[in-house]
């Protein structure tokens, strides 16, 4: 009997007698009571338990470094321990160990955070904060960055703070909290000035001015995204180079200044294809998209969308699906094929109000109101633009 077989018979047998539970394919836990009885153990053995999450941290570091191997010296350096069961470059296994300890991982950082490891914490949030970020798992995102900066203030660190502040800012911002987000954005920013993270302030400064463009404060926007590109810039960091010229770009387009949004996004575009950032190369493509509608170049926008979704779908960014569909869906609207851009904007409408993206959301069902009025559906268009206007007024999306 091979070595997987024998451990399935084993599994199986432990089933049998009641002491696993099958949960899904490939997934077991303890029966309660053993359950129970394990975690008393662990309560009296702290070195069992750091060995636990010392795995856990080295497990997330490997699978991070396997789904976004450009931001690799942007995470915390862990300690790497005997044995990870995340074989090394496998993109598709790193992501589906991540979707599968997801409410484990945020379990442990709220564990680590209450119990006396502030550092497991920390080092946990700031490895996962980009795979929650770009999978629109917020709700995980902002449990975690809360657990993460309460354990930096307990320990009087302001770094680790400051790196909390902001990534909870971000989660906020992202699920149309938008004034909490502001709030911990700011102080963020004052931190990683104070404590000299040049780096981080370059982040803070890019993620404010998504929140002031969100509420249609574009010269607000442009100026904090000018200050974020002249320190990206000076320290030479080509990947934020590259994402403070496309979000410059999206506030350009929004001014009706189309020639200077096509040069941000396309200069853009060529630095994250240059330094492998593929969640980059997609959001300039789709960008860029939404230029050419703009401009009334509709085949040159759907192109755009198109490669931009096949990125997004290889990398599992649902947020960046999400968006993508939603401007694709419109550029065939724009075309005349009313009944493609229903589908489409159906299935964007699915994601972003699954992740919680209320921005997203409204913008979805305002397009796809559009859309199903062409149809002559006056009914639910009228009803999908409502509905996009109480999401706007309720988050206070301009």
């Amino acid at each position: 009997m091979c070595s997987s077989d024998l451990i399935m018979s084993t599994l199986d047998t432990l089933v049998g007698v009641h002491l696993l539970e099958r949960r899904a394919a490939g997934r077991y836990e303890f029966h309660g009571l053993l359950r129970l009885y394990a975690a008393h153990l662990a309560d009296t053995d702290d070195t069992a338990l750091g060995r636990l999450f010392d795995y856990y941290r080295h497990a997330a570091a490997v699978a991070m470094d396997g789904v976004h191997p450009h931001e690799r010296h942007r995470r915390p350096t862990v300690p790497a321990v005997a044995h990870c069961p995340i074989p090394v470059d496998d993109p598709d296994g790193a992501r589906a160990w991540l979707d599968a300890e997801r409410p484990v991982l945020t379990a442990v950082v709220a564990y680590c955070a209450e119990h006396g490891w502030p550092a497991h914490a920390s080092d946990l949030a700031g490895l996962l904060w980009r795979y929650l970020d770009s999978g629109a798992h917020y709700r995980e995102a902002i449990a975690i960055h809360e657990h993460a900066l309460a354990a930096a203030r307990r320990i009087g660190n302001r770094t680790a703070e400051g790196n909390a502040l902001h990534d909870l800012g971000a989660a906020l911002w992202r699920s149309g909290e938008y004034e909490p987000a502001l709030v911990h954005l700011e102080r963020a920013l004052a931190i990683r000035q104070e404590v000299g993270n040049l780096v981080g302030a370059g982040d803070t400064l890019t993620n404010l001015s998504g929140i002031h463009w969100r509420l249609a404060r574009y010269a607000e926007a442009a100026e904090y995204l000018t200050r974020a590109l002249e320190i990206r810039r000076m320290l030479g960091n080509r990947a934020g180079e590259a994402g403070t010229l496309d979000n410059l770009g999206v506030i350009y387009e929004r001014l009706g200044r189309y020639a200077d949004a096509q040069t941000h996004h396309q200069q853009a575009l060529e630095i994250f294809r240059a330094v492998g950032n593929r969640s980059g190369e997609a959001a300039a493509l789709d960008n860029l998209g939404v230029v050419y509608q703009r401009l009334g170049r509709y085949g040159d926008a759907v192109a755009r969308h198109r490669q931009a979704l096949e990125i997004c779908r290889a990398i599992g960014a649902r947020v960046g699906e999400g968006y993508t569909l939603t401007n694709l869906g419109a550029a065939y609207d724009a075309l005349g094929d009313h009944e493609r851009a229903v589908e489409l904007l159906g299935r964007a409408l699915e994601i972003r109000t699954a992740a919680g993206d209320q921005a997203g959301e409204a913008t979805a069902c305002s397009r796809l109101g559009t859309a199903r009025l062409r149809l002559g559906d006056a009914v639910t268009a009228v009803e999908l633009q409502e509905r996009a206007v109480r999401i706007g007024r309720r988050i206070g999306d301009r």
